[in-house]
């Protein structure tokens, strides 16, 4: 028990040491940095002259905008316009892995019954239960 002791209390104080090793090393290289400048830097020129117009393609959509599309598993995806340019086919945010099944309960003619739910090839939504 005692070499245990021991042992950890070697560790920290070797420990203690780099640390404080680090530290010392920090302060004498930021004590040999010279001080800022307390003069700011002036502003660049500006070219005198005409002003030149810088023209910018024009947009290929409107922000915000979306259209449909399919992705490569043939599930429906979106298209969404952002920064004025198309995004490739954005895949719907998943609820299920597709094929799996969970529990599930349903009416019919006012009877209670149990049965299972698939989830759909793409994942976005449960199937009815049977």
């Amino acid at each position: 028990m005692m070499d245990w002791f021991f042992s950890s209390a070697l560790a920290v104080l070797l420990s203690v040491v780099i640390i404080y090793s680090l530290y010392a090393s920090l302060i004498s290289y930021h004590s040999a940095l010279s001080p800022p400048s307390s003069e700011l830097a002036s502003p660049p020129s500006l070219p005198s002259g005409p002003a030149t117009s810088q023209t910018s393609a024009a947009p290929e959509c409107a922000e915000g905008s979306k259209t449909a599309c399919t992705l490569a598993s043939g599930c429906e995806g979106k298209n969404v316009c952002l920064d004025g340019k198309w995004s490739g086919c954005l895949a719907p945010l998943q609820v299920c892995v597709p094929g799996s099944q969970k529990g599930c309960t349903f009416v019919r003619n006012d009877v209670c019954g149990a049965g299972m739910s698939t989830c759909n090839a793409c994942g976005t939504a449960w199937g009815e239960c049977s």
